[in-house]
């Protein structure tokens, strides 16, 4: 008499049980073979047992046991995170676990507003080699304390003749969002120096804000032209204009 078929998961501690056997005169000896076919998402186990007498008669019987792997992976994490918005693309925040298989992870971003610098809704999709899936969802509140980087025109300095260099916008680059550019010139003189500033400021759609300046000195190094009378050469009592430079 074969244990009954049996048929569980493959993480699941099974006592798979022993055939037993009797005889009309004798205490038969019992031998199992064994087979096993299929992979780690369904195993097929035969075990074929033979009840065998002292003068050689036999029997047998048959068990079967079916293993299946239909438990999808766990994901276990945190469901609101806060996040700098420029490491978004950088975090498995989640942890996965499966009972039997190895599980690859995949994740799709919803961008929703909320806050200076948005919000993420990340669904996570844990998958094992048996195709049992399992999703989490994660809500990432972003926030952004980086304030952009903004490199303005090299100073100049020019002679008052000169035409003024033309407004030229810096170049900005921030980690996240957008950025509003706004300037202001300030203009101090005196008679011999000018000194134009020109103040550019980069800010990000959290206020966070960086400046830079660009300064123009206009400077009088070029000393007058002059042009004098021309050499005069007369009589002493000759009446004369010698003429002024």
């Amino acid at each position: 008499t074969c244990p009954a078929d049996v048929s569980h998961e493959c993480d699941a501690p099974v006592d798979y049980g022993m055939a037993t056997a009797t005889d009309n005169c004798q205490a038969p000896v019992i031998t199992v073979d064994v087979t096993e076919t299929g992979d780690s998402c369904e195993t097929m186990i035969t075990r074929v047992f033979t009840a065998t007498d002292g003068c050689g008669n036999i029997s047998s019987c048959v068990q079967t046991i079916t293993i299946v792997d239909t438990t999808a992976p766990v994901i276990t994490g945190e469901s609101s995170l806060d996040m700098s918005c420029d490491m978004i693309d950088e975090n498995i925040l989640v942890e996965y676990t499966d009972n039997c298989n190895e599980v690859s992870i995949t994740y799709t971003d919803q961008e929703v507003s909320g806050g200076c610098a948005g919000e993420i809704i990340r669904t996570y999709t844990a998958t094992d080699l048996c195709g049992n899936a399992s999703t989490f969802v994660q809500i990432l509140d972003l926030f952004d304390d980086v304030a952009p980087e903004v490199t303005c025109a090299p100073d100049m300095t020019i002679e008052c003749g000169e035409e003024m260099p033309a407004m030229t916008e810096p170049e900005y680059s921030d980690n996240c969002g957008e950025v509003e550019l706004s300037f202001e010139v300030t203009d101090d003189e005196d008679d011999c120096l000018r000194t134009v500033t020109r103040t550019w400021t980069a800010t990000d759609e959290c206020g966070n804000a960086s400046t830079c300046s660009q300064v123009i000195t206009i400077e009088d190094t070029t000393p007058p032209v002059i042009i004098c009378p021309a050499d005069v050469s007369h009589e002493c009592d000759a009446p004369v204009d010698y003429g002024i430079a």
